[in-house]
């Protein structure tokens, strides 16, 4: 495997939509990006152009996993980082991390950022842990938040800003979490039949 920086052209669009239409489910949902075309494709990767860097991971001439990241001052963030599942033993996202840090480095980049460490109260998920094991650490910065309407203030009197994930105690959100995997991995398998069917269907 190779991981290199890359321009943003077709290649990298192409590359980056095979890796979308792969696997229909990830992390225990529907993949919201699954099925996209590649002009839609293009327009999400394109944002921030003049701040962005794109690095890729290739086995051969494919492209197996890709990571963005955004320039904002001395501090750069991950803006979307992905892989192919059936690639994971070679560990592509570790891969892609390590580069960037490297290019962060040769760029006098202060910080690499990755969005949130903890999202609510989900403390032990699997994102967490990578995080931990490809060394970023939890940086707290306080947020005010200040009701500016009568609605407002509910909001802010309920805790109502934090989501759902941050209002459920954590053995609460894992039990609902645990019960929306199974539900998707459903909605999954019922797909794949009715697809296979149609294929069926098709060929007589």
């Amino acid at each position: 495997m190779v991981v290199k920086a890359i321009a943003f052209d077709d290649d990298l669009v192409k590359g980056v939509q095979r890796i979308y239409n792969s696997i229909q489910m990830r992390d225990g949902r529907l993949f919201w990006h699954y099925g996209q075309d590649v002009d839609s494709v293009r327009r999400s990767l394109g944002t921030y152009l003049d701040r962005s860097e794109f690095i890729g991971a290739y086995l051969g001439e494919e492209l197996i996993g890709f990571l963005k990241m955004v320039y904002v001052d001395d501090t750069a963030t991950i803006f979307h980082i992905i892989s192919m599942d059936e690639h994971y033993d070679k560990r592509p996202q570790n891969a892609l991390i390590a580069k960037a840090a490297e290019v962060c480095g040769q760029k006098g980049v202060s910080h690499l950022i990755y969005g949130k460490f903890i999202y609510g109260n989900k403390r032990r998920s699997s994102l967490v842990e990578f995080k931990r094991r490809n060394g970023f650490q939890q940086v707290n910065f306080p947020r005010y938040y200040i009701p500016l309407t009568a609605r407002g203030e509910l909001f802010v009197r309920l805790r109502l800003y934090r989501g759902v994930s941050g209002l459920l105690p954590e053995p609460v959100l894992y039990l609902a979490l645990g019960c929306r995997d199974w539900y998707y991995k459903r909605i999954s398998t019922n797909l794949t039949l009715q697809s296979n069917k149609f294929a069926g269907v098709a060929q007589r």
